[in-house]
């Protein structure tokens, strides 16, 4: 008569995919949530600079001078310091080249 041999704590918990800890099984969850990343939404662009009207969240304020009733940003124009000129309009032959070719496309 064969008699199956005796299976210790360690080996059930091996077998079984688990951690033996002081008499009580830990077992390693795979949570398949945890491998995608996580969702952060930062709201919409419904701030705008002081200065040069750009848009911006609420979360990308400068926060040292901002607060919480008048936000500020300076990542856009550094508060004002930084004036772009306005660009300069396109030239004559590349307007109509281009809006010639948007014709065209529309006729076809």
């Amino acid at each position: 008569m064969v008699v199956p041999a005796k299976r210790t704590r360690h080996d059930a918990a091996s077998s079984s995919g688990g951690v033996d800890i002081g008499g009580r099984r830990k077992y390693r969850r795979l949570d398949r949530l945890s491998v995608l990343p996580q969702y952060h939404d930062c709201g919409d662009c419904s701030w705008v600079c002081e200065f040069c009207g750009a848009l911006f969240r609420y979360v990308e304020r400068a926060v040292n001078v901002s607060t919480v009733a008048h936000a500020r940003y300076t990542h856009c124009c550094r508060a004002g310091t930084v004036v772009l000129p306005y660009p300069s309009p396109f030239p004559a032959p590349f307007k109509s080249n281009v809006l010639s070719a948007l014709r065209n496309r529309i006729k076809s």
